[in-house]
């Protein structure tokens, strides 16, 4: 294996690949929505109710709905409402309260009702009938959401990093255009294009350097496009003018630093600053 002269990456250019790109500033922001809405779910509902009880197979006792108030949820365009009870304890005669959720009309104030509650824990109780939670565990479903949205930070991340080794320790050709071809993808109501740059290597052969993009105008000003390739692997190529910031080369074929670009910080910022509340929290 031959050995190549490393570039310096500046910090700004490794951070406008890591956080800059279509795909990354997208993955940060479903994270972040992802984030929020999983807090939302979390917090409304009880996993008690989830994981331990069982319709039919409760015990039971009565109790009397104390008050019935309305709740800021609305499920399916239906108000969740809040049904506080009494009821007391089966063996010890002590005073109990809960409250369960439904929607309008299901009971009355003061309606005598039917709780069951939990084998050997008779306070974790429900109005049979009624649910525990604001929200339906069917709604954990959304969770899949940040999911989603991590994966796709974890795709950008593997080609930022993928980029950068290109920028560091591979070889400068330029490259010309010579396929253009639509693809079904549309980003703000524009065309991605399928490009194709072929480009002369070290050894002397012919390579392609594929790029999908919708900003094609950056990639056709030059009559040739500067491009960064592996190698050992000329096929693994970037184009300089894809990459976020479209970092500066100099003379020398050295990377030059630019201005920090503090703004992509933030998305990151507030989404660590929420993983740390909802570890404090847990």
């Amino acid at each position: 294996m031959r050995n190549y002269q490393k570039r310096l990456v500046p910090l700004d250019t490794q951070i406008k690949l890591y956080l800059g790109s279509v795909l990354g500033l997208l993955s940060q922001f479903l994270l972040l929505v992802g984030f929020i809405v999983m807090g939302f779910i979390v917090s409304n509902i009880d996993f008690t109710e989830l994981f331990y009880f069982k319709a039919g197979a409760m015990p039971t006792t009565l109790g009397r709905v104390v008050s019935v108030e309305a709740t800021g949820t609305r499920v399916n365009k239906r108000t969740v409402m809040a049904y506080a009870y009494a009821y007391t304890h089966p063996q010890t005669g002590q005073s109990l309260q809960g409250v369960s959720y439904g929607f309008f009309n299901d009971y009355q104030q003061n309606q005598e009702v039917k709780i069951e509650y939990l084998p050997g824990k008779a306070e974790v109780s429900r109005i049979v009938g009624l649910k525990r939670s604001v929200i339906p565990a069917i709604f954990l479903i959304f969770v899949i959401f940040p999911i989603v949205a991590l994966l796709l930070f974890i795709t950008n991340w593997m080609q930022a990093r993928k980029s950068i080794r290109l920028l560091r320790t591979g070889e400068v050709s330029w490259g010309t255009l010579v396929e253009k071809t639509p693809t079904n993808t549309r980003i703000n109501d524009r065309v991605v294009y399928r490009m194709a740059f072929e480009f002369e290597a070290s050894d002397r052969k012919q390579y392609r350097a594929y790029v999908e993009t919708h900003l094609t105008e950056l990639l056709e000003d030059n009559e040739k496009e500067m491009l960064f390739f592996d190698p050992e692997k000329p096929a693994q190529a970037v184009m300089r003018d894809n990459l976020p910031g479209k970092p500066k080369i100099d003379d020398e074929g050295n990377i030059t630093p630019d201005h920090m670009p503090y703004s992509l910080l933030i998305l990151p910022l507030i989404n660590l600053s929420i993983l740390l509340l909802f570890w404090m929290l847990a």
